[in-house]
């Protein structure tokens, strides 16, 4: 360890050592004697007669200690400081800018060995990094999820704010956004503070290149083999009256098990079954949902460290709030319609393809599908679109030929909407040929003897999303097999977000309108916790409105609130946190968290030497202080002791 000394002019205060000895050295000049006669002098002892001034310094008790408390308080004075000290007690030279990363993610759910989740235990190590704030610090806590987070506190009152707001924050789950979270930090830092960053993880986030050192937190261990199974997805699949729910099952422990499930709608039980699933495996499962049913609940009966995603809610009940609102323009509605119908939540309006003002009509809309039709160049809604073998568009395509029966060519199967869809043995009958525009992403294609054409692509039209599809549901096989409507479910996910329809996702956000003179919207989750989202008004407009959502899974409520906070409409959204990203604890996917800029705010001085740089001034005046009172005590009772020797003097 290297001793520093913030003020070497202290050292004069060293002088009083010398003092002390003096003031020791120093004899106490003989005491006035009378006799009645000189024949007595020869009976005075002679140090009494003969004392000189001066004498050597008298090594005693009382003379060591003055010299120690004097010596204690002189280095205080010095303001001697030295790292890496967190054992002694002291106080850092300079202040520090406090940034704690808390790893947010839907994994933090997870139980550790001892039963609590990793986020108490996460929070806990945050309090202690709290705990050695002092006055001139700046904290401010990032929470690291899907909608990072921060909080930040100059002042002990501010700091006391922020522990309460932290004690009340559920894990707000979602895989941590690397760019949203790094920019959060880098603003975090300060020109005239040097930072000290703390990292609180369960290993699921690092900062591996940044220029100043990182103090790593792991909370929680990945269990043995992972030791977690989770519904990582659910599919309605239905064609008019018949609905049915597909799931699909991560396995992540370190053998292979046949694992039971239920699905539940209220306190019945409308299915059951069980799934073999080897290690590292997803597999699906399906059941009928029977008529009249609202909500559905699939989960799987097993015990393990993360329970929160061993099941999920599906809601067909959509509302005026949350529900999934679709335009559906058709001049014959067929297999698309009855498809859109059975989706969670949705709300279906139909009109002709001659219908003029489709841009106002969907103008709040989650999706807008053209089955047979286009959009003219004049009429393309803002709101992103599904069009099932479209007419030509101008600047987006045109349709070269026809292909008379194409055969299956290369498909992404990578790709969100291709899960589990196959085309493999359908009979597409006489397909379009589509031109498209060079940033077109074909999705998936076909060919016949002449030419390759696009089956399915997606792209943009005036700065909104469109998947296109150039089969034609009623010309071809397709419709007929259980991949079309996961087709359909999948690319209404992938463009109107897995929010519409009452869905929402820990870690996301989920925005809707609602009308102008709602003044805020209240979020109320299943454990109780209430949030209020302010907002302006508007006159007779809707306005948006943003609500987070955070990892409890259940249905959430929603109110609309007037100015004098009576609730004018509401409405429910449902959250379930299974993600196949977050629930893999055994082999977790790493986020890098790295970013630029700390080295040029943080000054000269790193932060490794500045912030753990501690003053043991304080620690030296207790001592001083202590040697002081033992010093006092021992001339007390040196003092007692004299006065009880026979004459009461000094030896």
């Amino acid at each position: 360890m290297t001793l520093a000394w913030l003020f070497p002019l202290g050292a004069l205060g060293l002088l009083t050592l010398g003092a002390i000895v003096v003031l020791h050295m120093r004899h106490r000049m003989p005491g006035i004697v009378r006799f009645p006669q000189l024949a007595f002098w020869p009976r005075v002892p002679s140090e009494s007669r003969e004392s000189p001034r001066w004498r050597k310094p008298p090594i005693s008790l009382l003379l060591i200690l003055q010299l120690l408390a004097a010596l204690a308080l002189a280095l205080a004075f010095m303001r001697p400081a030295m790292p890496d000290v967190a054992g002694f007690i002291g106080q850092r030279a300079d202040a520090v800018q406090h940034v704690i990363v808390l790893d947010g993610s839907t994994s933090m759910l997870a139980r550790t060995d001892d039963g609590r989740q990793r986020w108490d235990v996460a929070r806990e190590e945050v309090e202690a990094v709290l705990d050695s704030w002092q006055q001139g610090d700046g904290v401010t806590i990032v929470v690291a999820s899907g909608n990072p987070t921060w909080k930040k506190a100059v002042d002990g009152t501010q700091v006391d704010e922020l522990r309460d707001w932290l004690a009340d924050r559920p894990v707000p789950g979602g895989v941590p956004d690397q760019q949203a979270v790094s920019a959060l930090i880098d603003g975090s830092l300060l020109p005239d503070l040097a930072p000290s960053i703390t990292l609180v993880t369960d290993g699921g986030l690092t900062m591996s290149d940044v220029d100043v050192a990182v103090d790593v937190v792991l909370v929680g261990e990945p269990a043995s083999g992972g030791g977690n199974v989770a519904i990582v997805d659910t599919v309605v699949i239905g064609d008019g009256g018949n609905r049915s729910i597909r799931a699909t099952v991560l396995h992540d422990r370190p053998a292979t098990e046949t694992l039971p499930w239920v699905a539940r709608a209220g306190d019945a039980d409308i299915a059951t079954g069980t799934i073999t699933l080897a290690s590292g495996e997803s597999e699906t499962f399906e059941f009928g949902v029977p008529d009249g049913m609202e909500q559905v609940t699939v989960s799987m009966v097993v015990d393990d460290a993360l329970p929160e995603d061993d099941g999920a809610i599906v809601s067909f009940a959509g509302d005026t709030l949350t529900g999934l609102s679709v335009v559906l323009v058709s001049d014959l509605p067929g297999a698309v319609q009855r498809v859109l119908e059975v989706l969670p939540g949705a709300r279906v309006e139909v009109y002709p393809s001659t219908t003029p003002g489709i841009v106002e009509i969907a103008a709040g809309a989650d999706l807008v599908v053209y089955d047979g039709s286009a959009p003219s160049p004049d009429d393309v809604p803002n709101a992103p679109m599904l069009l099932v073998q479209p007419s030509d568009l101008d600047n987006a395509w045109q349709i070269g030929g026809v292909a008379p029966n194409p055969e299956v060519g290369d498909i992404r199967l990578d790709d969100p909407i291709m899960r589990d869809v196959s085309l493999e043995g359908v009979l597409f009958g006489e397909t379009p040929i589509y031109v498209l525009p060079p940033e077109a992403e074909v999705i998936a294609s076909g060919s016949d003897e002449v030419a390759t054409l696009p089956l399915i692509w997606r792209g943009t039209v005036n700065d909104q999303p469109y998947v296109a599809f150039a089969i034609d549901p009623a010309r071809s096989s397709f419709a007929d097999r259980v991949s079309f409507p996961v087709l359909i479910a999948q690319t209404v996910d992938a463009l109107a977000g897995q929010t519409a329809g009452g869905r929402a996702i820990p870690g996301e956000t989920m925005t809707f309108d609602v009308p102008g003179e709602v003044l805020a919207v209240e979020l109320v989750d299943p454990e109780g916790r209430r949030t209020v989202v302010d907002l302006p008004g508007t006159d007779g407009a809707t306005q948006p409105v943003t609500l987070p959502v955070s990892a409890v899974p259940g249905q959430w409520t929603i109110g609309l609130l007037d100015a004098s906070g009576f609730q004018v409409d509401s409405g429910a959204m449902t959250v379930s946190i299974g993600d196949r990203a977050e629930a893999t604890l055994s082999q977790p996917d790493v986020v890098d968290l790295s970013f630029d800029g700390v080295g040029s705010q943080a000054g000269e001085q790193s932060s490794s030497e500045s912030s753990s740089l501690v003053e043991l001034w304080p620690l030296l005046v207790l001592v001083g202080i202590a040697v002081i009172s033992l010093e006092w005590w021992a001339w007390l009772a040196r003092s007692i002791g004299f006065r009880r020797m026979p004459g009461g003097t000094q030896p």
